[in-house]
């Protein structure tokens, strides 16, 4: 296994960053997102929690997320066993549409 540099390390955390918060966006909550703790896990968000582990991936924390949040999650993210990309979509138009104000 080859070694790896801290550009590469930094990249990856990037993405694991860029994905959280898409999903704070696509569930209506990206006033919550936050980085709250970085131990055995990553912690996104304050009253909407997200986890992240570089073995099982992300999860929502169910006893602190609101039932929108997890509806939300469920519909985009495990019903369609990944990202539905009409939600990615609406993500970006947001996104233009906020920079352009």
């Amino acid at each position: 296994m080859g070694e790896s540099n801290t550009e590469d390390l930094m990249m990856i955390g990037e993405i694991v960053y860029e994905r959280a918060l898409l999903i704070f966006e696509v569930c209506k909550a990206k006033e919550d997102f936050c980085i709250q703790d970085i131990g055995g896990v990553a912690v996104f968000g304050g009253s909407n929690r997200l986890l992240f582990s570089a073995i099982t991936g992300f999860r929502p924390d169910a006893s602190y997320c609101s039932p929108r949040f997890l509806e939300l999650y469920s519909l985009y993210f495990v019903e369609q066993g990944g990202v539905d990309d009409a939600a990615i979509q609406q993500v970006i138009r947001d996104r233009k549409a906020d920079s352009e104000r």
